[in-house]
């Protein structure tokens, strides 16, 4: 990961994290019990994981490969744009983009790793 897209990622985490914090706190207009600081503690966890998540995986898709070779016929296959889905993962739900490359010959599709 750049180390631009490291500090965007960073500061959203912080802002995200502040926002929550607060939150959590201006609602409770009286001191927290120890339960009700670790339902704080485990929504910032389960919202940082998601947004972890979400930047590793658009980190990912942004890195465009050169046309994979098809294993049926060995000509290179043709980019026919990107994919989105919606994933739920261990930690959260995340929207996921993949490039999709087709091969007319042999008709097969593939989304590489």
């Amino acid at each position: 990961m750049s180390d631009t897209r490291r500090r965007e990622v960073e500061a959203r985490l912080g802002e995200r994290i502040s926002g929550l914090v607060e939150e959590a706190l201006v609602s409770a207009n009286k001191p927290l019990s120890l339960s009700e600081i670790e339902d704080i503690a485990l929504a910032v966890r389960e919202r940082v994981g998601e947004a972890v998540t979400q930047a590793l995986v658009e980190q990912q898709a942004a890195q465009r490969v050169p046309g994979p070779v098809c294993e049926g016929c060995g000509t290179e296959m043709r980019y026919k744009g990107v994919k989105k889905r919606r994933l739920v993962t261990r930690s959260g739900e995340v929207d996921w983009e993949r490039p999709y490359y087709y091969c007319p010959t042999c008709r097969r599709g593939l989304f590489p790793p």
